[in-house]
């Protein structure tokens, strides 16, 4: 989901078009900064791994061999695009700056 989400998001800033999936409309939840071997593993395996997360789901030691958790990142930053398009969409521009 987070990929279709973030997917869209990048179609609606290229083309400049309003977005066709609305995270008003979405359950989403950040994923855990887990990689994909952590999440598939065997159930200690993934234990062991939930135990390296701090209480906002970020690996506490991150190596250069971890996955880039694009997962979770892509999903914070196309949350904020998704806001910025709505702003530079709508037609009426009274009260902009403080939406903004």
């Amino acid at each position: 989901m987070v990929a279709a989400y973030s997917l869209d998001k990048q179609f609606a800033t290229l083309l400049g078009r309003p977005p066709f999936i609305a995270a008003q409309y979405c359950d989403m939840e950040v994923p855990l900064d887990l990689s994909w071997t952590e999440i598939i593993g065997a159930p200690e395996v993934r234990q062991a791994a939930l135990q390296k997360l701090d209480e906002n789901g970020w690996k506490v030691n991150r190596t250069s061999s971890d996955d880039d958790p694009f997962g979770r990142t892509d999903l914070l930053v196309f949350e904020t695009r998704e806001k910025v398009l709505a702003l530079s969409l709508s037609p009426r521009l009274d009260g902009l700056s403080d939406k903004a």
